[in-house]
């Protein structure tokens, strides 16, 4: 192969590796890599189909399989839930709102301590949640996934919830339900 031939070849794989390199990177943190990172509370609203004040009454946690990925799955009691303007703007299901005193499964990817910066829900404790449906085939209509991996997340603190995650997201680092609804 001649110099000329050869160089050519560098070009087009470089041009070819480089932009499929970059479309791999992504802000790591939270249940793995994340491809997006909210810029306002509005953002994480309208991606979300619901947002719910619970309670987290049981907890399992499933090992990988061939077809599924090691994961999660808290069962919580819906104690309120919030319907803000700007709700599923951007996701493609509707809104969906629980009714108080339902259960509901949200799934995390991974389990408790297997990264130290992954905040799970735990039993027992109260969460303001923005979840979106797992829309996994054969899933149950009450099964969520938590908007943005870990950034819908907020853990209930005396009378406020604070922010779980310090993925970089710009969204508030308290919140009450009380601020969804105006």
């Amino acid at each position: 192969m001649n110099r000329r031939a050869l160089r050519w070849c560098v070009v087009v794989v470089a041009a070819t590796m480089i932009p499929l390199g970059l479309t791999a990177c992504g802000v790591s943190g939270g249940n793995g890599s994340r491809h997006h990172i909210y810029q306002s509370l509005n953002e994480l609203i309208s991606d979300s189909t619901t947002i719910v004040d619970v309670v987290v009454e049981d907890q399992n946690t499933f090992a990988a399989t061939d077809s599924t990925s090691a994961h999660t799955v808290s069962e919580a009691m819906v104690a309120t839930a919030a319907v803000p303007l700007g709700l599923a703007l951007t996701n493609e299901s509707s809104v969906l709102t629980p009714k108080v005193g339902s259960m509901i499964s949200v799934r995390q990817l991974g389990e408790p301590g297997s990264r130290s910066d992954t905040p799970y829900l735990k039993g027992g404790g109260q969460y303001l949640l923005f979840l979106t449906p797992t829309m996994l085939p054969g899933a149950a209509s009450n099964e969520f996934y938590v908007t943005g991996g870990v950034a819908g997340i907020y853990e209930f603190n005396g009378d406020i919830y604070v922010r779980a995650s310090k993925d970089g997201d710009r969204i508030p680092e308290e919140l009450t339900v009380e601020e969804l609804t105006r």
